[in-house]
């Protein structure tokens, strides 16, 4: 409101409220504006042009009339001028301009007078607002204009469906079968049961409205650790606030066998970076010494070290792409990423086919004594070709390699790059990621349990065994050859989901160096003991003694 000095100290003002819609013309709109018309002496008279549309409405005054004008309305259409009658003595006016868009009722009130501009002509087909939490907007708004357009049945609405339910005298319960939009199946659709309860002592009649959004993208917030996964139910009782009831409203939802789930944003996400980068820059030093160490070893015939070997270089081969991957997803981008992702998928296939290797190896070795075991041949195709099989029909496919965003719960804007599958919900990477990834996984996890458990029972009554030393360097350097660590991934839930995520970075990328680090204290202890690295085959008792502490 600006005074205008030309006219005499007459104070007029023109001004502009604006409601911009988006490409899809649904949009969050104003239903109250209210604001104060500065006038001149003269004659008042309030215009108004109206029409249909999800456009824009403008409101502008001067020193005699107050305009309203625009596309916004689902039905109505109004062009006319009102006589307000002339000013008086007081040269300003308060003003309020109110909207219903579902009953498409529009008025406004000038100094406490009430003008219809269109009048509400029942439930509408249009829907020009998206939906939110307040009172006067998209869901309490919507149920509250069904509750009161004195509608019963089902009211079908582009933004909603709803079904309006009276509850007379003698109410004993009711299930509701809520009205299916256009597209999707009636056994999709949820159910409501309305108990008997639910109906105010005292009232002879009270409506309920159950409302059902199918789009529920309109109540999820970005990054948000709680992900809806498909439909939204609302449920209103005129009048009434209702709690502790008796027997419970039972809600009926169907959603997919595997829900697709958004991950969630990580809490602590720059400490887990470090730790994970740190670990992961040891294991494939301490991988390189390994290779050297057994290479310089002269084994011979033992058949142990084409595996340990084989499971080196892929630890190695893990830990270093992984390294890198956050520098080459924000240098090379999705075209870098599509190769690189597929080269880190391949190397962690390859250390869970190596882990599983190593368990199916002492096994062979503890039980199996008067068959060879395989040779370095066989496990050097599984270990390294199998593998290759899934990642290289995944690429066939296209799409599912690129850039992967970390979110920080701390800076949702600012999200960690990493080269890795395409993961979102309907792809193909979810899908891999299912039925490859967690499939090898949750073999690795299993074998290396199972494995741990038969070696245990097999030489517990030993008398190495019972050295404590001895027992517990075994346990965890078999625990370190299966991969064990890696099923800390299943007990990610629960108030422990930090502590279990910040155990799963340390142990798994620290996977190398503690693989060597089981190399030098066994080295020693044999060389300490006057035993050799390659002990003798002659027997079973010594190869299955080997396999334990080699």
């Amino acid at each position: 409101m600006v005074p205008n000095q030309g006219f005499g100290g007459t104070l007029w003002m023109i001004f502009r409220f604006t409601l911009l819609a988006s490409g899809s013309g649904e949009n969050d709109r104003n239903f109250k504006m209210c604001g104060t018309w500065r006038h001149g002496n003269g004659k008042l008279t309030l215009a108004h042009d109206l029409k249909r549309g999800c456009g824009k409405i403008t409101i502008s005054a001067n020193e005699s009339s107050l305009s309203i004008h625009g596309q916004i309305t689902a039905q109505c259409q109004n062009s006319s001028v009102i006589e307000l009658g002339p000013s008086p003595k007081a040269r300003e006016r308060p003003f309020c301009m109110y909207w219903e868009p579902l009953l498409d009722h529009l008025w406004v009130e000038v100094n406490g007078k009430n003008h219809t501009l269109c009048w509400s002509s029942g439930l509408q087909g249009n829907c020009c607002t998206d939906l939110s939490q307040g009172k006067k907007y998209g869901i309490a708004m919507i149920e509250e204009t069904v509750m009161r357009s004195k509608v019963l049945g089902n009211v079908v609405l582009p933004c909603a469906m709803s079904t309006v339910v009276e509850m007379e005298e003698g109410f004993q319960g009711y299930n509701i079968t809520l009205p299916a939009p256009r597209g999707v199946p009636p056994q999709r659709i949820p159910s409501v049961h309305l108990p008997s309860y639910l109906k105010p002592r005292g009232k002879k009649k009270v409506k309920v409205v159950c409302t059902y959004f199918k789009n529920s993208t309109l109540f999820q917030a970005n990054h948000h650790v709680i992900r809806i996964l498909e439909d939204v139910v609302g449920i209103t009782v005129e009048n009434e606030i209702i709690t502790n009831l008796t027997e419970p409203i039972r809600i009926g939802f169907h959603h997919s066998v595997i829900p697709q789930l958004e991950p969630r944003p990580v809490r602590h996400l720059e400490a887990l970076t470090v730790i994970t980068s740190i670990g992961c820059a040891a294991s494939t030093l301490s991988c390189v010494v390994i290779m050297i160490f057994l290479n310089k070893q002269r084994r011979g015939m033992n058949p142990s070290t084409a595996v340990h070997r084989g499971l080196a270089m892929a630890l190695f081969l893990l830990s270093f792409l992984f390294f890198l991957t956050g520098i080459v997803a924000n240098v090379g981008g999705n075209k870098a990423c599509w190769v690189f992702g597929a080269a880190l998928h391949y190397a962690l296939l390859s250390s869970f086919s190596w882990m599983s290797i190593e368990g199916l190896h002492t096994f062979w070795l503890v039980y199996v004594v008067f068959s060879p075991s395989p040779s370095p041949y066989v496990w050097n195709l599984v270990g390294f070709g199998l593998p290759a099989i899934p990642v290289i029909v995944l690429l066939a496919i296209g799409k599912v390699y690129g850039v992967k965003e970390v979110v920080s719960s701390d800076d949702v804007d600012n999200p960690f790059l990493m080269c890795w599958m395409d993961v979102s919900p309907d792809s193909v990477g979810l899908l891999a990621h299912y039925f490859i990834n967690l499939t090898f996984l949750a073999v690795v996890v299993v074998s290396g349990l199972i494995m741990l458990f038969l070696v245990q029972r097999k030489i517990q009554n030993r008398d190495e065994w019972r050295k404590n030393k001895v027992a517990f360097i075994s346990i965890w350097g078999l625990s370190c050859l299966f991969g064990t660590s890696w099923g800390l991934e299943f007990l990610d839930f629960g108030h422990l989901s930090v502590f279990i995520l910040f155990l799963f970075c340390i142990l798994n990328s620290l996977q190398g160096f503690f693989l060597m680090l089981r190399f030098y204290i066994l080295d020693r202890m044999r060389k300490q003991s006057g035993s050799s690295l390659d002990g003798s085959s002659s027997t079973a008792s010594s190869t299955r003694q080997h396999m334990l502490q080699s």
